[in-house]
């Protein structure tokens, strides 16, 4: 936050946490990725989904826009590049297109569609279809990193998918934008991807100086991918540096001593924190996707500036829960001015899970909490499922109880123990069925996971039953 006045004060953000980087890995949700994508929302893994395939994208904002409309036209260009990515047509450059489709009634594959909600950004949303390419396609997971320039470094995730075959590489370069070589180490280089590897991390080294200057932006950029592998979306992202110097009256406020009413205004229309415990200074907050009570402890408050104050501080504490939910945001304001005229009034505040993305060792659940056994196959597989989070390796056991079905006469007692090795995202196992000449009605088996190791948690659903016919 700024205070400019006669004085020239400035009321700034006193403190930035940790280093907070959003990386995907396992199952993506769309609430990983954008602020304004509701964890657990019934579109929540569709989101990710769609965005991880390169069919769907998000605005230049950010934002998503999960409730704006979608005309007829748009429609017909997604399903047109859904039928690309089946296999049941070609691009306008292939020649396999049906003859009932006309060139006029679909744009090239890289055309933005504009959404027609009045609530919409400006910028349009992007949609994309692709044939699925053996070797893979290279992007990265976000198109926004953080680092804090007290940590030295940043970490930057990227993914290879669609395919997995063979050993690739791609090269990456920093940009500067309103970090210079002066605030990090400029580098080029290449991230190799071995035979059946999907996902690397490398980090940036920042430069920790002296000097109170705000957050600043770098560019990376992909380029030049190796062995058949191509170049997806996005293959550009930014690197936003956060200070760990204090603003002062003369590096951070602007304006000129004068008689004149003072301004009072936030320093910035976004800020970035992690979840894992401290605190974030503001003046007040309003409830965004995250929650006032649960999510971070609401505040507001009367500031008074003496004569010569420079900066002050308020405190917001961030609850560091255990769950997967995704990111989260609330803003804060100022209100209410005396002596003063408001400068910039709002700004977002995004509270990056630390559960989720390669960093965290994610969540373990059922595929799904009801299941389908015949006693015709002889046995039935079980899928249990890794989300959220890929880091490390993590055990869970698993085990079988009577239902309305017995052990022994309807099916055979199963347990054991699942490892998911680090970056797996999917193991099974089964369940034996007995076959009988008896005419049973549907009888059912409990399936219970327990006993997480390594970090894990328990997701939803982590009991499922069995129904057999």
């Amino acid at each position: 936050m700024k205070l400019r006045s006669s004085h020239i004060l400035c009321l700034s953000i006193g403190l930035f946490l940790g280093t907070a980087v959003t990386v995907t890995a396992a199952a993506l949700k769309g609430s990983n990725l954008f602020p304004d994508v509701p964890a657990g929302a019934y579109y929540d893994e569709a989101v990710g989904a769609m965005y991880d395939a390169g069919i769907i994208k998000g605005y230049a904002d950010g934002s998503f826009g999960p409730d704006d409309y979608v005309t007829r036209g748009q429609v017909a260009v997604m399903m047109q590049r859904l039928r690309v990515e089946l296999g049941l047509a070609t691009d306008e450059s292939g020649s396999s297109r049906s003859s009932r489709s006309r060139s006029s009634s679909s744009t090239s594959t890289e055309e933005e569609v504009t959404s027609s909600s009045s609530s919409s950004s400006s910028s349009s949303s992007s949609f994309s279809a692709a044939s699925l390419n053996p070797y893979g396609t290279i992007r990265f997971t976000a198109i926004a990193y953080t680092g804090n320039e007290k940590d030295g470094t940043a970490s930057i995730s990227i993914v290879r998918t669609g395919g997995n075959q063979g050993t690739v590489s791609i090269e990456y370069e920093l940009q500067s934008g309103t970090a210079t070589t002066d605030d990090y180490e400029p580098a080029t280089a290449s991230v190799t991807f071995d035979n059946k590897s999907t996902s690397a991390v490398f980090t940036v080294k920042l430069k920790n100086d002296s000097i109170a200057e705000g957050t600043e932006t770098l560019k990376i950029v992909l380029r030049n991918p190796t062995n058949n592998a191509s170049l997806g979306s996005p293959s550009t992202a930014d690197i936003k540096i956060l200070d760990d110097e204090a603003p002062t009256a003369s590096s951070a406020a602007t304006g000129t001593t004068s008689s004149a009413a003072a301004t009072v205004g936030l320093s910035a229309t976004e800020y970035t924190i992690a979840e894992a415990g401290g605190s974030l200074t503001a003046y007040a907050t309003v409830d965004g996707t995250a929650k006032s009570g649960s999510d971070y402890t609401g505040v507001s408050g009367t500031l008074s500036f003496a004569s010569g104050e420079a900066t002050k501080t308020f405190t917001v504490s961030v609850s560091d829960d255990a769950s997967i939910d995704g990111n989260k945001f609330f803003k804060v304001s100022l209100s209410n001015p005396s002596g003063a005229v408001l400068g910039q009034a709002l700004s977002n505040v995004t509270i990056h899970d630390d559960e989720a993305g390669a960093f965290g060792t994610g969540s373990l659940k059922f595929s799904k909490s009801s299941y389908d056994g015949f006693e015709s196959q002889g046995k039935a597989e079980i899928i249990i499922q890794r989300s959220g989070g890929a880091k490390g390796k993590v055990t869970v056991q698993y085990s079988t109880t009577d239902g309305t079905a017995r052990s022994g006469s309807d099916y055979t007692s199963t347990s054991g123990t699942l490892t998911f090795e680090a970056g797996e995202s999917g193991k099974s196992f089964f369940i034996p069925i007995t076959s009988d000449a008896a005419a049973d009605s549907e009888e059912t088996v409990n399936i219970l996971m327990s006993n997480p190791m390594g970090g894990v948690q328990l997701g939803t659903p982590s009991t499922a039953s069995m129904t057999l016919y």
